[in-house]
């Protein structure tokens, strides 16, 4: 049997082993670690979304070093903020650095792969750098997901972009950005606008042109400009009339089916046009053909 002292004694050497085994686990003079709850991981989040939010705002103030600061901080509180990846990226870039500042546009898209704006400045850094296939291979992820995710075209955005200027005169820059003959980059462009009228007007044009041999690619993109139209005048009724030669929907509904007959009878003629697919439709076909492209690039270039 054991006595009361013992008992007390035993207890007591427990008390101790068991304070001993938790000092080790924790550190003396320490707290346990309560483990984050999923609402402090979410307002983690939140906060360093805001905080990034403030760093490209100080990037449009061309304040690098706040940029940089409150990218940190964003990081702090949440390290799979890929927009603050991003500013800490341009803010280096802007800086001179370049080289660090693909590293950081670099970790946004791992930690993203569908951040968009994020393949799209290192797009820019890249064409910037003249280096074309790293370059390509940003755009061609910017564009698949910006279209996907963000109903972006950042084709659009390429094609303006004065960072991409030394690459105006590349096949393969083109190809992927503006897939259009020479002679109709006006009624494109008119396309990419959305300006109805404007597209109906240049394309009038261009169907009498004896030069301008495509004449599907033409008669494709009137057609969406008259249904923009169509649709502007059944949305908007006789208030928009003013904007189209006062002309009402049904005149522009009779147009359609004109060039839709028109387009019919030259294909049957054996009249082919990819153009407009290829500047209206890219698909996950087309983005996995740039994909290929792109790996016989690299191969050519020693980089697989």
């Amino acid at each position: 049997m054991t006595g009361r002292g013992d008992k007390r004694r035993m207890l007591a050497s427990h008390r101790h082993i068991s304070k001993t085994i938790l000092l080790l686990r924790i550190g003396p003079h320490s707290r346990p670690v309560r483990s984050p709850s999923f609402r402090d991981v979410m307002s983690n989040k939140s906060d360093a979304s805001q905080i990034a939010d403030k760093g490209t705002e100080a990037l449009y103030q061309k304040k690098w070093d706040e940029a940089i600061s409150l990218a940190q901080k964003a990081l702090e509180l949440d390290p799979q903020c890929e927009q603050a990846e991003k500013v800490w990226g341009l803010a280096l870039q802007f800086k001179g650095d370049s080289e660090a500042g693909i590293e950081h546009l670099d970790r946004s898209v791992k930690l993203n792969p569908k951040y968009a704006t994020g393949w799209y400045n290192l797009a820019c850094i890249h064409a910037q750098r003249g280096d074309k296939v790293p370059m390509l291979a940003a755009l061609i992820e910017a564009i698949r997901w910006g279209k996907k995710e963000y109903c972006m075209d950042y084709r659009k955005s390429a094609m303006t972009d004065k960072d991409f200027d030394a690459f105006r005169d590349d096949k393969d820059f083109m190809e992927l950005v503006f897939p259009v003959p020479p002679e109709l980059k006006e009624l494109y462009l008119a396309v990419w606008e959305n300006e109805g009228d404007q597209i109906l007007e240049l394309g009038t044009r261009l169907l009498k042109d004896k030069k301008v041999r495509d004449k599907l690619a033409v008669l494709d993109a009137m057609n969406y400009g008259a249904d923009i139209i169509v649709s502007d005048l059944d949305e908007h009724g006789k208030i928009n009339m003013t904007l189209y030669k006062h002309e009402g929907k049904g005149y522009y509904q009779k147009l359609q089916r004109m060039l839709q007959d028109r387009a019919a009878k030259l294909r049957a003629q054996g009249h082919k046009s990819d153009v407009w697919l290829k500047f209206h439709g890219k698909d996950e076909n087309d983005i996995q053909d740039l994909k290929a492209m792109m790996t016989c690039m690299f191969k050519k270039d020693g980089k697989t």
